[in-house]
């Protein structure tokens, strides 16, 4: 791995925020978000770009745009990128940002606001919209909950998904806790994995105050994320994900709300795995909901709950079948 050397000739303070992208061919991308983060209203401490493998300018148009730049000399994708970056920056916080995505000029300001108004947590989250990378139309407005995100983080994490970009990090005790999850099984599912190995480390995680949106993470037509077999992909590897969760906290005392929360999980992506026709994931869902406590769903029709008591497979076959006679070909779940 050729990395950058790292020259350490100035103290932070304990606020100081560094800007961390692992991108990819991101040539195109990467003026719109470094032109995001210089017009910040606080500037941020350091900006940090790691160029995986890249096959076109993604390097030099980062260098230009004043990025401190690290070179991977194999493609290993976004998990290694946010390790090798925050092992590289010399900032008390870091962020993560995907170079596709965009920033307000108000996101260090809220950032820095939060780390003086609620200074003991490890992970603080920050709403963001989902837009449309074309035409800019809002799909969604994603907020946290501050409440309960302080008052269980594990559980909050659990059962809410979390992306890094929305998320500021305490550099050391993200690293102090392995950093992201560099398991191969689960890197269809990295942010989810990420932030439960994170808080079952015994991160806390905490959210802003107020519903200013500060992060636009823009929905890309040729993403890798959308389409069948990324969907069948994604849905193997929460199933890999969650009993790996499950065998973590299983011993633990008083753990009957996150098997709970584990076994609710897999009942919905028992419905997402039925929609992508993947019966041995779907099966696994449902062996892991039972393990877990959770004989059937809690958000459904009474009549499916109960033919989920009788025979779940079945329960859940039928509804995809019923559901498919109406759905458009070609929709999923997100």
């Amino acid at each position: 791995m050729g990395l950058v050397r790292i020259r350490r000739t100035f103290k932070l303070n304990n606020s100081s925020i560094a800007l961390c992208v692992p991108a990819y061919c991101a040539a195109n991308d990467l003026p719109r978000l470094l032109g995001s983060a210089r017009r910040q209203i606080q500037a941020f401490d350091e900006i940090l770009v790691y160029d995986d493998a890249s096959e076109d300018q993604t390097a030099e148009v980062a260098a230009r745009l004043g990025a401190r730049v690290l070179r991977g000399e194999k493609n290993l994708g976004c998990t290694w990128g946010r390790k090798l970056l925050a092992e590289a920056a010399r900032s008390e916080w870091v962020h993560f940002h995907d170079a596709d995505d965009d920033l307000t000029p108000h996101f260090t300001s809220l950032a820095k606001t939060a780390l003086l108004k609620q200074p003991m947590a490890d992970v603080y989250l920050f709403h963001y919209d989902w837009v449309d990378g074309l035409t800019g139309e809002l799909l969604e407005r994603k907020k946290f909950d501050r409440q309960k995100a302080e008052q269980d983080s594990l559980q909050y994490v659990l059962e809410n998904q979390i992306n890094p970009f929305c998320g500021l990090y305490h550099r050391i005790k993200f690293l102090a806790a392995g950093g992201p999850d560099l398991d191969p099984e689960v890197r269809q599912c990295e942010d989810m994995a990420m932030h439960c190995k994170l808080a079952i480390a015994g991160l806390r995680f905490s959210a802003q105050t107020g519903d200013e949106i500060s992060i636009l993470n823009r929905r890309t037509s040729g993403s890798m994320s959308r389409g069948q077999d990324a969907h069948q992909k994604a849905v193997r590897a929460v199933a890999k994900l969650y009993e790996k969760n499950y065998l973590q906290l299983k011993a633990r005392p008083k753990n009957a709300a996150y098997l709970r929360s584990i076994g609710l999980k897999m009942w919905e992506y028992a419905r997402f795995s039925a929609w992508v026709s993947d019966w041995e994931t779907l099966r696994k869902n449902l062996r892991l909901a039972r393990k877990c406590g959770v004989p059937r769903p809690t958000r459904d029709s009474r009549s499916f709950q109960w033919l989920c008591l009788v025979n779940p497979f079945l329960a859940c076959w039928l509804r995809e079948m019923i559901a498919r006679s109406r759905r458009k070909k070609g929709i999923y779940w997100y």
